[in-house]
């Protein structure tokens, strides 16, 4: 307990921060569409989801989650605090895996406890908490699979196999790489944003893998072998997705993304311009 002393100190004040004044504000016009077709019988409920511009995974946590603590408002925000808090563990988790060290670990959690993005997203029941914490689970679970595939190759190569070590590695590198592959397709169910995540680990993973083995093709074979379960999970949705992205081409309420869009949104991200700043400041 006195290990985690400071992260669970972090953790308590973040949640803190996200129930603070968090039902101040009513619901707007998408919590309302959330609110609300969680209750629909469940047939009608993925008919209008497929309907609609977002994927299914979201509304399904948030019926299942309103089964247990019913449809208030506290109760439908609470579960994007959930994963906010839960985003919070992750990215400790994931520099201390990354950088064996708790200050830089403790230091991560205490900026994403305090990011204005995270706390103005903790007070709205949508699927962007969500979607940030199955994300950066994700990373942190393809870091820990390719690190004990690292791990076993050195001992092979080294002629100095460990067969309890080995085994229980071995274990490791599967239960890691199933959860980046389950982690990714639920992103790729909960926004479409997220196929970049997905594209953006992948061309990692290959790059870690031939950096560290080069043209060794069986050490990729665990990697691709994910990759194909997650686009496997992702036949059911494909027709609905076409059908949506038919749509969104057609006419939508976003403009289109021209040369200025992406320097646009990260000048806003890193200056705090066009954030809502009294939103965030009364929540």
């Amino acid at each position: 307990m006195k290990k985690y002393f400071w992260l669970i100190v972090i953790l308590a004040v973040g949640t803190a921060l996200r129930f603070y004044h968090n039902t101040d504000i009513s619901l707007w016009h998408d919590e309302a569409f959330s609110a609300l077709l969680i209750k629909y019988p469940w047939g009608e409920m993925m008919h209008r989801i497929g309907l609609d511009v977002h994927p299914p995974m979201y509304y399904i946590f948030l019926r299942f989650w309103h089964y247990i603590f019913g449809d208030s408002l506290l109760a439908l925000r609470a579960m994007t605090v959930f994963f906010s808090v839960g985003t919070i563990w992750v990215a400790w988790a994931f520099v201390k895996e990354s950088f064996n060290s708790e200050k830089a670990a403790l230091w991560t959690a205490i900026l994403v406890a305090f990011n204005p993005f995270q706390l103005q997203y903790a007070t709205e029941a949508r699927m962007y908490t969500m979607g940030a914490f199955f994300a950066l689970l994700g990373v942190l679970c393809l870091v820990k699979a390719l690190k004990h595939q690292r791990a076993l190759h050195k001992d092979e190569s080294l002629n100095m196999p460990n067969l309890p070590v080995d085994i229980n590695r071995r274990r490791r590198m599967v239960w890691n790489f199933a959860g980046f592959a389950i982690s990714m397709s639920i992103i790729m169910y909960t926004h479409y944003y997220l196929f970049f995540t997905v594209a953006a680990l992948g061309f990692y993973g290959i790059v870690y893998l031939f950096f560290h083995h080069k043209w060794d093709y069986k050490k990729y074979i665990p990697l691709f072998i994910a990759f194909i379960v997650i686009g496997i999970s992702y036949v059911p949705w494909l027709k609905t997705f076409l059908f949506q992205y038919g749509q969104v081409s057609e006419s939508y309420w976003i403009p289109k993304m021209d040369v200025w869009s992406i320097p646009s949104t990260l000048w806003q991200m890193f200056l705090g311009v066009g954030i809502d700043i009294a939103k965030v400041s009364t929540q």
